[in-house]
């Protein structure tokens, strides 16, 4: 997916960066984009004796980000490293991390290469019932990632954006979508201070949520790897938009609000009806996020899927003021 926020390395570069990191006599064979994703650059490269791993570099550093993207690959980099410490779920260990302070003035990082196939790529060539079976493995899997727990309410990597409710930081979420918006002349559907006053008259809704949890935040097909012969998990991704707060998020984030297979996995019945009401806003913040990142991206050819999103965005806040 082009993207103006995708960096693009020369392969002398790509070359400076292996043997930095695995030593000056080793070769890069081979190196292939990664096209899915909007934001970072990804390169599978496969070195000496065939060993494959994944190079992953930042934005350009001029290029404009949300509030929400700063930092986010020191994030990505945490959330892996917790997760691998704390969990058994299938995720790239880091290998190795530079800022951009070096030669190619980028944030990158290695990590392992994961095995298996994007769900978005296998999804068509399965049955519903294997879908299920995939579903409920991850339905395990995300739960796990619930279970941790963080001191506070926020993004991962931003002491600025800590909250000690969960209502104080989604209404800073919105706050900075919107704040997002003016600075790149964006019109939105709705006044940004209607919007935030209705959000608050829901905060009670959000502050029965206490406990601050791991969000994964982005689990699209294309995030989840899958070996087609033992449907088996292989691989959870994307970890760089992770945050502390209100585990449904994921429910919203994702393709599971509906989908049994999940809840059986994740052990979670029907939705109760605060969390109906904290759905709803999170469906809110996902297509305002959809909105205003589409700009930044300077996507091609994205006004037919904009007038979609602008238009669920409004039958959805229409939804809300009535209830």
């Amino acid at each position: 997916m082009k993207s103006i926020t995708k960096a693009v390395l020369s392969n002398e570069d790509i070359h400076n960066i292996v043997t930095e990191h695995f030593g000056k006599e080793t070769r890069t064979l081979a190196i292939e984009e990664l096209t899915g994703g909007f934001f970072n650059t990804a390169y599978l490269l496969t070195l000496d004796n065939h060993f494959k791993v994944v190079l992953k570099v930042s934005p350009p550093h001029n290029v404009k980000v949300l509030r929400c993207e700063r930092n986010i690959m020191k994030s990505e980099i945490a959330v892996l490293q917790l997760l691998k410490q704390q969990t058994d779920i299938p995720v790239p260990e880091v290998y190795a991390y530079h800022s951009r302070m070096n030669p190619c003035d980028h944030d990158y990082f290695l990590m392992e290469y994961i095995s298996g196939v994007p769900l978005d790529q296998l999804y068509e060539q399965l049955t519903q019932e294997e879908f299920n079976v995939i579903n409920q493995h991850l339905g395990i899997l995300i739960k796990k990632i619930h279970n941790i727990t963080g001191a506070s309410f926020g993004y991962i990597f931003s002491d600025k954006r800590r909250f000690n409710t969960w209502g104080d930081a989604f209404i800073a979420f919105i706050r900075d979508l919107i704040l997002d918006a003016a600075e790149a002349n964006i019109e939105l559907p709705i006044d940004g201070t209607d919007l935030i006053n209705l959000i608050k008259s829901k905060k009670a809704f959000l502050d029965t949520v206490r406990t601050p949890r791991l969000v994964h935040r982005d689990l699209w097909w294309g995030n989840i790897f899958i070996e087609p012969k033992t449907l088996k998990i292989t691989g959870i991704t994307d970890c760089e938009r992770s945050l502390f707060g209100d585990p449904l998020m994921d429910f919203v984030f994702g393709f599971v609000v509906d989908n049994k297979g999940f809840h059986n996995g994740y052990g979670h019945g029907s939705f109760s009806p605060d969390e109906t009401e904290r759905l709803n806003l999170y469906t809110v913040y996902s297509l305002l996020l959809i909105l205003v990142e589409g700009h930044y991206r300077q996507l091609k050819g994205n006004e037919q899927e904009e007038a979609r999103v602008r238009q669920s965005l409004l039958e959805k806040l229409h939804h809300i003021e009535r209830n």
